[in-house]
C-alpha cells in the first residue's frame, strides 16, 4: 500500500529545493528517466544515493515515515546546517502526476548496493522523478533547529 503523506527535508546544500509557486524541482528535472531500462535507472539512482555526489539527479528523495524524517533533520543540523526544513507533501492532492518509486525495492530490481550510513534512511524513502507540484506541498516548517536532546522528536522550530 502506498502511503498519502511524505516528509521531504532539505537544507542549504540539497540539490532539490522547495521553490514557494513551483513546488520541488530536482537539479535536473529535465533527464529523461524510463524506469522500464534498469541500466539507466541503475546509473542515476547510484548517483543519487551517494551523499558524497555533487552532479545533479532527477530525483527527489522524501520519507514515508514522519519519524526517520525527524532524524533526517536531526542528523543535518548535528552536522551544522543552519537552513534545515521539513516539508509534508500530500500525494492526494498531485495523484496521477507525480512519478516515484520506494528506494530499496527500486535498488534491489537494479542490483544496487545501499551504504550502511544509509540503510536505516532508505526504509521508508521514496525517490519522486523530476517534481513535486507546489500544491501538494501542504506543510513547510523552516528553521528547524536541536533542543540539545539526542532524541529526534525533540526537534522545535524556530518562529
Amino acid at each position: 500500500m502506498v502511503p498519502d503523506i511524505y516528509w521531504r527535508v532539505q537544507d542549504e546544500h540539497s540539490r532539490a529545493r522547495f521553490r514557494k509557486g513551483e513546488g520541488i524541482l530536482a537539479e535536473d528535472a529535465g533527464k529523461v528517466v524510463d524506469f522500464n531500462d534498469r541500466n539507466m535507472v541503475r546509473h542515476e539512482l547510484e548517483l543519487h544515493l551517494d551523499w558524497a555526489n555533487r552532479r545533479p539527479t532527477p530525483f527527489i528523495s522524501c520519507y514515508a515515515d514522519y519519524n526517520t524524517a525527524l532524524c533526517e533533520a536531526e542528523r543535518r543540523i548535528n552536522k551544522g546546517k543552519r537552513d534545515v526544513w521539513l516539508l509534508r507533501i500530500d500525494l492526494k492532492a498531485c495523484w496521477g502526476e507525480v512519478e516515484f518509486r520506494e528506494v530499496r525495492r527500486l535498488a534491489g530490481k537494479t542490483g544496487i548496493w545501499i551504504e550502511e550510513y544509509a540503510w536505516h534512511n532508505s526504509e521508508s524513502e521514496y525517490i519522486f522523478l523530476h517534481g513535486i507540484p507546489y500544491y501538494a506541498v501542504r506543510r513547510v516548517k523552516r528553521g528547524l533547529r536541536s533542543s540539545k536532546h539526542r532524541d529526534a522528536t525533540c526537534l522545535r522550530f524556530t518562529k
